[in-house]
């Protein structure tokens, strides 16, 4: 499941390049000085993607769980410190691709349905 994230992730930050807005943002995401990021900003958006998938709120056990779980697939996992911050950095990446997903999902041009929204038949209050 990781892999297809990572994949659409991927397909739709190539889809941005030239817009100047994602020009502008991405500017501020990877700022001027320090050392060069460990985890791509395609990778950082769907690790967190998973990490809702798994309805996981504690960043720290997530971490931890990537580490042991999921080291074949993010082997250049930066420490918690880091991975907090650029996770913190990309929340407006993490939008602006859920809002993606949602757009694809209404125009089902997906397989991958992300959000149910038929409501719920059959249950009544007592």
């Amino acid at each position: 499941m990781y892999e297809q994230i990572y994949n659409l992730t991927s397909m739709f930050f190539k889809s941005l390049k030239g817009n100047l807005m994602y020009e502008f943002l991405i500017s501020k995401f990877n700022g001027k000085r320090g050392p060069k990021r460990q985890l791509s900003l395609e990778q950082i958006v769907a690790l967190n993607i998973y990490r809702f998938h798994f309805k996981m709120g504690d960043l720290k056990n997530y971490h931890k769980m990537i580490k042991e779980l999921m080291s074949d697939k993010v082997p250049n996992l930066p420490n918690y410190e880091n991975f907090m911050k650029a996770t913190n950095k990309s929340t407006v990446f993490i939008l602006a691709f859920m809002n993606f997903l949602m757009e694809m999902n209404r125009k089902k041009e997906l397989e991958i349905h992300y959000m149910d929204s038929t409501p719920i038949t059959g249950l009544h209050e007592s």
